[in-house]
């Protein structure tokens, strides 16, 4: 990754408190670019090495040569000791490099004062930040900084704020977490004013246990939220006695947002809903009853920073949901495609939408494993299939993965006859064969919802499809 980053060597070092004073030069070069990565390395760069599949250390020598004015690195790091003189006076010693970059785009961050709003959750949290940047498109490029596709973790983000100059006046940004601890260093590298939980699942919850784990963890939104800040939270939420303690620790403020207070359904139709809002019948064009829970939170903290109610009612009318996420394809048959990721209540939302797109006819779908459930894995994919069963229209099941199995054993034991589910193995041949039988099996024309989690590669399955 990479950004502009107009700092000069003095300033770096004393924000990350680096020992590197014995190399201070006079006038040394300005540095003009931020980048973790040594192709992208120009001059007057700063390369920061970072420990992914390879440890970005082994790169150093390569940064330095297309370049690189300076470079980060980690003090005790066996390559370090291993530079030249040379070499050595372009180092940066902190004691951890992705530490050293959350430091730096924290400074960065705090040196301008637009509006941030971080936007955390187990699911829907990507719609809703897509939905709230799709609100501030009136105004002019550069004062809107919006996450882009899923940069929500501890590099992503940086790089986000890193975007933030002084025609900046808004930032939108996702807060993404597996472990405890995550969004608490993310919060307080954002520094947000606002804060939205779209929801507290089962995401994650190998790593933290139990949903009440999960609520803490997403709660941690709260230890970076400026004093005097607010966090939104759907009222139908559980866990909101935990934010509301964390809110209260940290001076902020919790608001838990009811849909029907926001705006009013006036009519649902298979492909969204109509709404009202302020007096203006708008039509929302996605469908799925969960979405507009976001969509309420989305709204009750655009009203609350005073955003006008033209471009509020403009962006519900024109908002598209981004790519793989409820993305529906259309060719011979129409097809949900929803294989971005997958947890326990998104699975659920992605089913009521295919059956709001279905419009009281028979839909189908392909669903493989949920990851990162661990000991809760059969129980959830068990839950799932029970769910699955209270769908009427849900004609056939196709699950595909490990554990996605348990889904269809729970549908197959709770429905008729006249509906079916099939299994198959998560590996190629299984693929093969899944794809075999579903287009022998599935009437052209059917509505279709794919989705599994991303590790399943789900995607596969869509690309095989005649269009």
């Amino acid at each position: 990754m990479k950004s502009n980053f107009y700092y000069d060597p003095e300033t770096i070092r004393r924000v990350l408190g680096s020992t590197s004073g014995t190399w201070y030069h006079k006038n040394e070069p300005l540095i003009t670019t931020i980048t973790t990565s040594s192709t992208e390395v120009e001059e007057n760069s700063l390369f920061v090495p970072l420990l992914g599949n390879r440890d970005g250390h082994e790169f150093i020598r390569d940064a330095i040569s297309k370049g690189a004015t300076y470079f980060l690195v980690e003090e005790n790091h066996p390559i370090y000791k291993d530079l030249n003189i040379e070499e050595k006076s372009r180092a940066i010693p902190v004691k951890n490099t992705l530490t050293a970059l959350g430091k730096l785009a924290a400074f960065h961050r705090s040196r301008f004062n637009p509006i941030v709003i971080a936007v955390t959750g187990s699911s829907g949290k990507t719609t809703t930040k897509e939905f709230l940047g799709n609100c501030f498109k009136n105004l002019e490029e550069s004062a809107l900084v919006v996450t882009e596709k899923n940069y929500n973790n501890e590099i992503g983000l940086p790089f986000t704020l890193f975007k933030i100059s002084n025609q900046t006046r808004v930032v939108v940004c996702e807060l993404g977490m597996n472990h405890k601890g995550e969004i608490s260093r993310l919060s307080q590298i954002a520094k947000p004013d606002y804060a939205i939980i779209t929801t507290i699942g089962t995401a994650h919850i190998e790593f933290l246990g139990s949903q009440k784990n999960i609520a803490k963890a997403k709660g941690e939104i709260t230890e970076g939220l400026k004093k005097g800040g607010i966090l939104f939270y759907p009222s139908s939420g559980e866990y909101s006695k935990i934010l509301k303690n964390k809110t209260r620790k940290y001076g902020n403020k919790l608001v838990l947002t009811k849909l029907d207070k926001t705006f009013s359904i006036l009519q649902k139709k298979y492909s969204g809903f109509l709404l009202e809002y302020k007096n203006k019948k708008i039509q929302w064009n996605l469908p799925g009853e969960k979405l507009l829970e976001n969509l309420s939170l989305a709204i009750t903290c655009l009203e609350t920073i005073n955003t006008p109610q033209e471009w509020i009612q403009e962006g519900i009318h024109s908002f598209k949901s981004s790519n793989k996420r409820l993305d529906l394809q259309n060719g011979k048959y129409s097809v949900i495609n929803d294989t971005y990721n997958a947890n326990y209540e998104s699975m659920i939302s992605s089913l009521e939408v295919a059956d709001q797109l279905a419009d009281g006819k028979e839909f189908y779908a392909v669903l493989g494993d949920m990851k990162e459930l661990g000991k809760h894995s059969k129980e959830f994919h068990k839950k799932l299939g029970k769910k699955c069963s209270e769908f009427q229209n849900l004609k056939g099941l196709y699950t595909f993965g490990t554990d996605a199995f348990w889904i269809g054993e729970e549908f197959i034991k709770r429905t008729s006859s006249s509906r079916f589910c099939e299994h198959f193995s998560g590996t190629q041949e299984g693929l093969t064969k899944l794809i075999h039988k579903f287009l022998q099996t599935t009437p052209e024309g059917s509505i279709i919802l794919a989705k599994a989690s991303r590790g399943i590669q789900l995607e596969r399955f869509v690309e095989a499809l005649p269009v």
